[in-house]
């Protein structure tokens, strides 16, 4: 099995907030956190090519300021 946890993405998920201030603040949240979309793929395309009988991987993928 193998996990991808990516966190924010850069995607146009904010765009979609009708409320100002937490579209205000899901905006800023995705300047400063969110990853490309690419990445996800990218990290997503490697785990997929790794063959059935590697062992269980965990992969969090995020901006170097992460947590």
């Amino acid at each position: 099995m193998t996990l991808v946890e990516p966190g924010a993405v850069a995607t146009e998920l904010p765009t979609h907030i009708t409320h100002a201030k937490t579209r205000a603040m899901a905006e800023q949240i995705w300047a400063e956190t969110a990853i490309k979309a690419k990445d996800v793929a990218e990290l997503i395309a490697f785990a997929l090519s790794r063959p059935t009988t590697s062992p269980s991987a965990r992969s969090s993928s995020g901006p170097p300021n992460r947590p």
